[in-house]
């Protein structure tokens, strides 16, 4: 959800369901042998929760520890997920841009 790279927005509920969907899979078709493997490149903040999701689907266990980013706003993640700097210019895009929104 926190991408910084790719801005690819997957939740952890998201994650969790793919790796839900992985074992069922490996289950079908070889097994249930299955191999993890974890790359970088996303939000420091935000990694944590999809890795734990990724587990839980995986193993078919659950934790019940939530994703404590679940509801908020795409723009909070945004600012949490960039740097100052970068915060700075989302803020400016949006002051810029405020008044020609509507909302629906």
């Amino acid at each position: 959800m926190a991408d910084p790279l790719g801005r690819m927005m997957v939740t952890a509920t998201g994650f969790h369901a793919m790796a839900s969907r992985m074992r069922e899979l490996a289950d079908d078709v070889c097994e249930g042998r299955l191999v993890g493997m974890q790359e970088g490149g996303y939000s420091p903040h935000y990694a944590r929760y999809c890795t734990l999701a990724v587990v839980e689907g995986l193993s078919g266990q659950e934790t019940g520890i939530g994703d404590s980013w679940a509801g908020s706003s795409e723009h909070d993640r945004a600012l949490v997920a960039t740097s100052p700097a970068e915060g700075e210019a989302i803020n400016a895009v949006i002051t810029a841009q405020r008044a020609d929104w509507t909302l629906s």
